[in-house]
């Protein structure tokens, strides 16, 4: 992909300077990350999006010994690094029960050993959290944020005894049926900002079954993921924690309410909302009504003032309702950039909402001599 400058664009700098600085920027697609890595650390290009975390150690290391780029921090605006989902929508009466108790999510929250997530697919940073808005954000829920994030097997064993006690000779959880408890957890295997999350979910995988649940892999291609998705054949998966911060719940609130395409702990609910043509319809239970019309009263609100305050009703009601269970707040991301590559702030705020590089101004990039 070429795009060349055009100069009748309309912005200029703050000395009138014609926007963009650079004449031409040619847009490669790799379909081997090791040869971009490479391509990257060897100064053949200028600028790689998504460098995966994967990466990271690889990268400073080569700052460190002479290669021509430079990193700068990319702060996720994210409220988690993952959210599990337990599909209420699934056609499965009795798994949907089991996934919609309250209970249940509770205790398998409480199996996860978050500290060692972090540790692993972290390099450290971050802290154990649920999904929610970031401790500098206005709408900041402690409840929200920090219930059931202790790593205690005991109190996982307590709900989850509340909701299905009974277990196998091979000492795992049966359903309410009788029959034995089994899990398909979905997982994509091929996003760029996703590298981490099938090694996330193995160790999920072994959590669970320390607390007698079982529960298998599914590591798929992402058009796959997708298309299971839209049949509703999704059971538990993982995702992004998107809504952290700033206001940006009010504007992603896809983890705080009912009925969002990525709320995949009610999957059907959204495409009934919408009335999808694409993607099986499941009609929500009475009381998600009032959970909806909550937050577009937000959307109604005259001020921001006011808006922050109609949101922070909204998110009282997700953290007592717990639709999902996060694992940590996200550590810091890494960019690197050829040393070539002038106005590249040291940090910035990552996210979608904010237009990923976007906001950065990339037609303000200019090429040191």
């Amino acid at each position: 992909m070429t795009m060349a400058r055009n100069p009748y664009y309309w912005k200029v700098d703050t000395e009138g300077n014609q926007l963009p600085y650079i004449d031409e920027v040619v847009g490669i697609s790799y379909q081997d990350n090791e040869a971009r890595t490479l391509a990257m650390i060897n100064g053949d290009l200028d600028y790689v999006k998504d460098p995966g975390d994967d990466n990271r150690v690889l990268y400073y290391d080569a700052v460190d010994n002479g290669a021509p780029i430079k990193i700068s921090a990319a702060i996720s605006d994210g409220g988690n690094r993952n959210s599990i989902h337990f599909n209420r929508t699934i056609d499965d009466p009795v798994l949907a029960d089991i996934f919609a108790n309250k209970d249940f999510r509770i205790g398998m929250s409480y199996a996860i050993n978050r500290q060692e997530i972090i540790d692993i697919t972290q390099f450290g940073q971050g802290e154990p959290a649920q999904v929610a808005p970031l401790e500098s954000s206005p709408l900041y829920n402690e409840q929200l944020a920090k219930q059931y994030t202790e790593y205690d097997v005991a109190k996982a064993n307590e709900y989850l005894d509340k909701v299905i006690p009974d277990r196998g000779a091979d000492g795992y959880r049966l359903r309410p049926d009788g029959q034995p408890l089994s899990i398909v957890f979905s997982v994509s295997n091929d996003l760029s900002y996703g590298t981490t999350w099938v090694q996330t979910a193995e160790l999920l995988i072994g959590y669970w079954d320390k607390v007698g649940v079982k529960v298998t892999l599914n590591s798929v291609a992402d058009a796959q993921f997708t298309q299971n998705k839209e049949d509703n054949v999704l059971q538990a998966t993982i995702y992004t924690g998107e809504g952290g911060a700033g206001l940006t719940p009010i504007l992603d609130p896809r983890y705080y309410i009912p009925e969002e395409y990525f709320g995949m702990f009610g999957n059907g609910w959204y495409y009934a909302r919408v009335d999808a043509q694409k993607g099986v319809q499941v009609p929500p239970p009475a009381d998600m009504a009032p959970l909806r019309a909550d937050f577009d009263k937000v959307l109604q609100q005259p001020t921001q003032d006011a808006q922050i305050e109609a949101m922070k009703k909204v998110l009282q009601e997700a953290a007592d309702n717990f639709w999902l269970i996060g694992l940590a707040r996200p550590a810091p991301g890494f960019q690197p950039y050829n040393v070539r590559l002038g106005n590249q702030p040291d940090e910035w705020i990552a996210g979608w909402i904010e237009g990923v590089q976007k906001i950065k101004y990339p037609e303000q990039w200019y090429i040191i001599p």
